[in-house]
């Protein structure tokens, strides 16, 4: 069995650096954000992720 992988510390903060730079854009264009834990229904808005594992699917 084969365990997940995460990326480095310099990679992980270049993704968090990318996710908020993506997460102003729209704010700044007055779009709402969904911030973690909220219910995407009622609350809705932009949503960004940031995936650390060590492979294809992982990014922002």
């Amino acid at each position: 069995m084969f365990g997940f992988e995460k990326v480095g510390p310099e990679e992980a903060a270049r993704q968090e650096a990318l996710a908020t730079s993506v997460c102003n854009e729209p704010a700044a264009a007055g779009l709402p954000l969904l911030a973690p834990g909220l219910q995407p229904a009622p609350a809705g808005g932009a949503y960004v992720d940031v995936d650390p594992g060590a492979d294809a699917a992982g990014g922002v």
